[in-house]
């Protein structure tokens, strides 16, 4: 019976691996929009979002490392959400932390 959950929680958590590359892809999305030019609030919510979303679910299926630093991301965002237009110290944060998770991702 134990053999059977460690089984399935494998494939749960290769799962979500083989989704890695498009959900850190979503993530970029929202960070090139935010970077790019002057953001709405709705957008950096909306990077906000992505973030808090990936941080969780990382951690969840055992892939730590990447959820702490995409969680390095949020907090980063969290205090622009209703002002929208990111420092650029902050955009210059995002950009690297991104590069770090998809390094990351590279070794599950």
């Amino acid at each position: 019976m134990a053999g059977g959950l460690e089984e399935r929680l494998a494939k749960l958590r290769e799962g979500y691996a083989a989704k890695m590359t498009e959900k850190l892809d979503v993530l970029e999305t929202a960070v090139r929009t935010v970077v790019s030019r002057r953001a709405t609030p709705e957008e950096v919510d909306l990077l906000w979002g992505a973030a808090h979303k990936l941080a969780g679910t990382a951690g969840s299926y055992g892939f730590q490392q990447i959820g702490e630093v995409v969680q390095e991301m949020e907090t980063l965002v969290g205090p622009f959400r209703s002002l929208g237009d990111l420092p650029r110290p902050v955009c210059d944060g995002l950009v690297l932390l991104l590069e770090e998770a998809r390094r990351l991702s590279r070794h599950v």
